[in-house]
């Protein structure tokens, strides 16, 4: 089963995804995703003396369409032919372009300036439909979106080689985005009820200024250990609400987010590069932070603004290497990712009805749920690697790569729910085993991927009444165990 399929799941008990699936076909036509992209691009090197000038002219186009059926029977409820059903015809274009200008490399004093500028047009459509039977109630919501953006930067970064240890790295990035957003939303038909969908929106995001710094120390201890030390500011421009149903001007824009970091570290190797070690931690923090919520009572997504959030962390890595064409490589991470202001955000699962009241607007704008961990954050993770290159006779060889990758569980439901929205610590197994000349001028290959079929949810959330006659959890599987066969050939 290919990852994105979503199946229904209890909304009181911990998730414990299963294939089979109760859905029925719906007006839209069949479930799945299809795609056509295509990105151009032409790059050119020009020597100007002991200069580098380069030049890269982009073009990116895709037209998809996402058609989605939730599963409508609770596992051991038996069939049933009530639909929920959305799709999401999308289209996108942008051409692009980047100049660089590169100064002489072994200088006390290195450098890269340069300028990017791009636009593009995007257009969404979507189609959410409900038949539920048993309640008689049915209908079909439609909803356009229009984009138009424009984005030039200029951006420099340097290297003062202070002294043959010791380097000092800065660089800044000016950014300007212009954008210009049209929705409309409609009930082509259905319950009275949800007429309030009738709505339209238009919006501009006008001279957006992003100034985004950075600048870095590193030291070379030894010639086997380096130190490094970063601070650096990041940016994300605002946007536009896009799909959801019932939007108008007022809730049309969100802003933009804006992120600060702090990171140490060490990068080392020891004997004679046989072992390899790097460590580092960071401290990350966020204003008006992004985030994308599911309202159950419109039965969408919406994206909007958190006032702050951080994520602070240790990551490390060893790589060993104890004889010629083997390695392992370990991986580990620790995080803690959660909110620290979020003033007005939705009712957690695990608030009391006292506390914050999803019926009760004014519950909602009081609520605040900082120190509750981000999405999709897990404390842990970690990836151990294995691989061997195995010369043959004749030039030929056998290069196979095992690699167990894992995190600890986090939560995929934007409400947080202790039950359904909670997917559990898991370990996924990955296999690679090519053949082929040690120039690799072709190949062949076996590729295995999640070998041991662990089914996992990439996010899940609650359907509600009426938009169902039960409310269930649909949970949205990622891929499952993939095994194919690959050929390449270089000319």
């Amino acid at each position: 089963m290919a990852g994105g399929v979503n199946v229904s799941s209890p909304v009181n008990t911990a998730q414990n995804p299963d294939k089979t699936r109760y859905s029925t076909v719906n007006p839209i036509g069949p479930e799945g995703t299809k795609a056509t992209s295509w990105l151009v691009s032409a790059t050119g090197n020009f020597d100007l003396g002991d200069f580098t000038l380069t030049s890269i002219t982009g073009y990116s186009f895709f037209r998809s369409n996402i058609v989605n059926n939730f599963d409508q029977s609770i596992p051991g409820g038996g069939f049933t032919a009530n639909s929920v059903y959305n799709s999401y015809p999308e289209h996108f274009r942008q051409w692009s372009q980047e100049v660089r200008l590169l100064s002489p490399t072994g200088q006390r004093f290195e450098y890269i300036v340069g300028a990017y500028y791009d636009q593009s047009l995007y257009q969404l459509t979507q189609l959410g439909g409900f038949n539920i039977a048993s309640l008689n109630y049915f209908g079909l919501l439609n909803t356009e979106f229009r984009q138009r953006a424009e984005s030039f930067s200029v951006f420099g970064q340097g290297t003062f080689n202070v002294t043959d240890d010791l380097r000092l790295i800065g660089s800044l990035r000016y950014t300007t985005i212009d954008k210009r957003g049209a929705f409309w939303g409609r009930l082509r038909y259905g319950p009275f009820a949800l007429r309030p969908v009738n709505t339209t929106a238009n919006g501009e995001i006008k001279g957006e200024d992003n100034f985004d710094p950075s600048i870095t120390a590193q030291y070379d201890v030894s010639d086997q250990i380096m130190v490094y030390a970063t601070y650096g500011r990041g940016s994300k421009s605002g946007g536009f609400v896009s799909n959801t149903y019932g939007t108008t001007n007022s809730t049309f824009i969100y802003r933009p987010e804006k992120s600060e970091n702090y990171e140490v570290g060490v990068k080392s190797t020891f004997a004679d590069g046989r072992v390899v070690l790097n460590l580092s931690a960071y401290d990350t923090s966020f204003k008006d932070l992004q985030v994308s919520v599911y309202n159950p009572t419109i039965s969408t997504y919406q994206t909007t603004n958190a006032a702050s959030a951080s994520s602070k962390g240790v990551e490390g890595s060893l790589s060993l290497f104890p004889m010629r064409n083997f390695d392992i490589t370990l991986a580990a991470a620790y995080q803690d990712a959660k909110y620290d202001d979020y003033p007005g955000a939705a009712c957690l699962a695990s608030q009391p009805i006292t506390q914050c009241n999803p019926a009760v607007p004014a519950s909602i704008a009081a609520n605040n749920i900082a120190g509750a961990p981000l999405q999709h954050a897990s404390k842990w993770s970690g990836t151990l690697q294995v691989h061997q290159k195995i010369e043959l006779d004749n030039d030929m060889m056998i290069d196979w790569r095992a690699a167990a990758s894992g995190r600890s569980k986090f939560f995929n439901a934007d409400n947080q729910a202790p039950t359904f929205g909670v997917q559990k610590g898991y370990t996924k197994i990955d296999l690679r085993v090519q053949y082929g000349p040690e120039d690799e001028r072709w190949h062949v290959a076996f590729v295995g991927k999640n070998l041991t079929d662990e089914l996992t949810t990439g996010s899940s959330f609650n359907l509600p009444a009426p938009i169902t006659a039960v409310p269930r959890a649909i949970l949205y599987l990622e891929e499952g165990r993939t095994l194919s066969l690959e050929a390449g050939l270089r000319f």
